[in-house]
């Protein structure tokens, strides 16, 4: 279910491995990037398995 929902997931943790495996900071920016991948692929999870009432 959520198809849109799964491809972003899926793509974050593309990006996310990407971030990690990289060999420089990104500016100073790449432990952020990866905390908020982490929360959006969390967040993200949450959504697709809400069930409405």
């Amino acid at each position: 279910m959520h198809p849109r929902l799964v491809a972003a997931i899926t793509s974050i943790r593309d990006a996310r491995a990407y971030l990690m495996q990289a060999p420089h900071d990104f500016g100073g920016h790449k432990a952020a990037a990866i905390r908020a991948c982490d929360e959006a692929i969390r967040q993200l999870d949450l959504a697709r398995a809400y069930r409405g009432r």
